[in-house]
Order: C-alpha cells, then sequence, then structure tokens
C-alpha cells in the first residue's frame, strides 16, 4: 500500500467517522485542515489508530472537534430574524406572564446565545428567562465561559442591536469581555445534535434557534432532529433556522410562517389541521411526501446519462449525489450549461459557492454573481407566468426563492464592501 493510497484511505474513513459521530457531511472547505491533521500521525497509523486515540484523549478529542465542525458565528447574525423577536415574538412572550426557556443550539463560541439573553434582558423587560446554549466542541465551550470576543465577532449584519450589549461588556483594547450580569442568563453545556436525547435540555422551551448548522447534515439526520427539537418545545413556540435550511425542512407539529419576508416555524398540536389556504410559499409538505421524493429523485437520478439528458435530469441526479458534493455541483453546473435560465440548479451552486466565502474575496464574488444571475432567472420565469419546477421546490414558491436570492445578494455585497478588494 502507497503512502498516498494510505492517506487517502485515512481521509474517507474520517468522514465517515465524522458523518457517524457528528451529523456532519464535512464541507469542502474543512478538507484541506482535516487531511493536514490525519498527516500530522505516524505514517503507519490506520484511522482504526486514529480514532482510538480520539476516543482515548480527551485533549485530542477537542483540538480534532475544533478541525472538522464549523465555527463561523458573531453577534446578532441575520438581523432580520432578531428585528422579528424584538419587534412580535418577544412581546408575545412576555405576555405570558411565566419563566420562560430559549435554546441556541450548535452555540459554537456563544455569540447567539448571548446576543438572545441581551435582546431578552432588554425587551421582556425581566429577569425570569434563561437562554440554553450546547455544543459539541469543548474548545468553543471555553470560549463561551471566558466571555472573550475579537473584532471578527462584531458584522455589519446585526450592527444595529449591539448597543444592547452596551450595559454587560468592558473593552480592552479590541476584545469585548462579557461580564458575569449577562454571562449568568445563558446556561451553557456539552451537546452533540446527532445524538438520540438531549438529556441537558428542558422540555419547555418557547423559543429556539437553530441555524447556520443543519446545512452540512444530509436529509435523514436533519429530519431526525428537528423531530427531536420539536419534542422539546411547547405548544406556540417558535423556532427559527437559517433562510437557506429553510426550504428543506418540514414536520407535522411545525407550521412554517413568515412576517416581513422572515419565515420561522410555530409549534402546533400534533396532528392538528393545516390551513390548507395558505400560499405555496408558507406551507411545507408534509414528512412522508418528502420521503418518498427523495427516492424518487434518486431512482430518476440515475437516468442522466445519454442523448436525452437535460437540465432537469441534471438536476435530479445532483440531488441523488448530494453526498458527494463535489460531484453534486459538477452536475448541477451541467444542468445550467444545458440551460442557462433553469435556475433550481443555479441556486444550488451559488449555496455551495456561499459556504466556501472563507476563501477570501474571489469567493464572495462568485456566491454574488450566481445569486443574482439566479434572481434574474426566477425574475424571467414569474413574469412568464410559469410553474413547471413547482413540483422539486418543496411546496415553496419560486417568489420565495426569489427574496432569497436578492437578500443573499445585498447581503454579499454588503461584506464586500466592508471587507474591501484582496
Amino acid at each position: 500500500m502507497t503512502a498516498a493510497f494510505h492517506a487517502e484511505a485515512s481521509f474517507g474513513h474520517a468522514l465517515e467517522y465524522i458523518r457517524g459521530w457528528t451529523g456532519i457531511s464535512l464541507p469542502e472547505s474543512k478538507h484541506r485542515p482535516l487531511r493536514d491533521y490525519l498527516a500530522g500521525f505516524d505514517r503507519d497509523a490506520t484511522f482504526t489508530d486514529i480514532s482510538a486515540r480520539l476516543e482515548a484523549d480527551p485533549e485530542e478529542q477537542s483540538r480534532f472537534l475544533g478541525i472538522v465542525t464549523i465555527n463561523e458565528t458573531y453577534f446578532f447574525r441575520e438581523h432580520r430574524q432578531f428585528a422579528l423577536l424584538r419587534s412580535r415574538i418577544l412581546p408575545a412572550l412576555a405576555a405570558l406572564g411565566r419563566p420562560l426557556s430559549f435554546w441556541s443550539a450548535a452555540c459554537a463560541t456563544g455569540e447567539e446565545a448571548l446576543s438572545l439573553a441581551a435582546l431578552g434582558r432588554n425587551f421582556l423587560g425581566r429577569d425570569d428567562f434563561v437562554v440554553h446554549a450546547g455544543d459539541i466542541n469543548p474548545a468553543a465551550l471555553a470560549r463561551c465561559a471566558e466571555g472573550r470576543y475579537g473584532p471578527n465577532s462584531v458584522r455589519e449584519d446585526g450592527r444595529e442591536f449591539l448597543p444592547l450589549l452596551e450595559p454587560f461588556v468592558t473593552r480592552e483594547g479590541q476584545d469585548i469581555v462579557v461580564g458575569e450580569e449577562l454571562r449568568r442568563m445563558v446556561r451553557y453545556s456539552p451537546l452533540n445534535l446527532a445524538d438520540s436525547t438531549y438529556s441537558g435540555i428542558p422540555d419547555d422551551l418557547d423559543l429556539v434557534l437553530m441555524r447556520n448548522v443543519l446545512m452540512y447534515m444530509s436529509l435523514e439526520t436533519r429530519l431526525a432532529i428537528v423531530d427531536r427539537v420539536a419534542a422539546k418545545m411547547v405548544e406556540g413556540g417558535h423556532i427559527f433556522f437559517s433562510s437557506s435550511d429553510v426550504p428543506h425542512l418540514s414536520h407535522p407539529s411545525l407550521a412554517l410562517e413568515e412576517v416581513g419576508g422572515v419565515f420561522f416555524f410555530r409549534k402546533t398540536r400534533e396532528g392538528a389541521p393545516r390551513d390548507t389556504s395558505a400560499p405555496a410559499a408558507r406551507r411545507p409538505a408534509a414528512v412522508p411526501a418528502r420521503a418518498a421524493a427523495v427516492r424518487y429523485v434518486e431512482a430518476i437520478g440515475r437516468l442522466r446519462t445519454g442523448s436525452d439528458a437535460n437540465a432537469l435530469s441534471c438536476y435530479l441526479a445532483g440531488m441523488a449525489a448530494r453526498e458527494d458534493e463535489g460531484q453534486a455541483m459538477a452536475i448541477f453546473r451541467e444542468a445550467v450549461r444545458l440551460d442557462d435560465e433553469f435556475w433550481p440548479a443555479r441556486l444550488k451552486i451559488a449555496f455551495h459557492l456561499e459556504s466556501r466565502r472563507d476563501r477570501g474575496a474571489w469567493a464572495r464574488a462568485e456566491a454574488r454573481a450566481e445569486f443574482a444571475a439566479c434572481a434574474g432567472s426566477l425574475e424571467a420565469y414569474l413574469a412568464a407566468g410559469r410553474c413547471d419546477y413547482e413540483f422539486i421546490t418543496e411546496g415553496f414558491s419560486a417568489r420565495y426563492f426569489l427574496e432569497l436570492c436578492r437578500g443573499w445578494t445585498r447581503k454579499l455585497d454588503a461584506q464586500e464592501a466592508a471587507h474591501g478588494p484582496r
């Protein structure tokens, strides 16, 4: 066995190990750090040897998780969601007149949990609420306990809410140090979302933020996690996902709602009647139908070869290959080559590029261009009164995706303005 083959075998086993342990299908942006980590072991070490080391050595395990988990976060991320919490959700919760439970799931280094605590402290008008927060990465939780954050924890997105932090923080050079008064409102604990139970999380959650984590997981894992989280929520409780996650999620006891272009789910009684008169953009597909659709996509996707290939069949093949990110993106690009206006494939490419924006200005520019092109295709699609791709958009209208593309174009424009050319 050559050294190159040995290393590649270890890498493949590592990807499977990560997926089985954390539920994460490691994005390509994390492949190089993982390869570098594996290269640090003896050349003859198998991944069985490496995994045994991980399971026996907590420090090594923490180092490994720091490499493979995605800890991108900052204060008041997705400010439109926080604006809705301030204007509508928190006032409704305050009117309940009882202690409240919030949860920041996959909290990473804690900025989201502290943002939620600061918002609650300022707009609930009382202290009888607690923010639960958990993450699989011990190093990230250690940062939460320290409460010290650098300039990267503050972005243009969410800047309007930063004054809410001021009464609770001090400045040490460029660092923000969060004081005990705010940190004591957050209860941090180790948590693996891929586990079957969430023993440290209460069963009466009024509000859940589960953002920018499910996108790295398979559809089956996402639905299992959403099912467990929904069981932890009170009837009438609210859950927010990242905007790119929303079209891919549904649950029989979670009703999709929209206010001012912000989409979220509200917990209803299991099996309660749905409002079938609601616009398609607000009505999620049923879980059994989704599972059947996935099987259909996988079957049809195998028919891509031959002279009959078209943009739609390529798209379906790309969906069937979703566990291999590189292969899926190549197929989606082939779909766009066959039909430049086929926006479903272009949208997949745009989100893939957005997930790689940490590679610099060129990645942000590519993602921004793809979202803008997708918006243009959607505008033409809607202007023509077309609806021929609705069956693959999981119950969401094309207008929803148009607003999504416009929003991401604005966001990436703002990021480019903030970072400048490199």
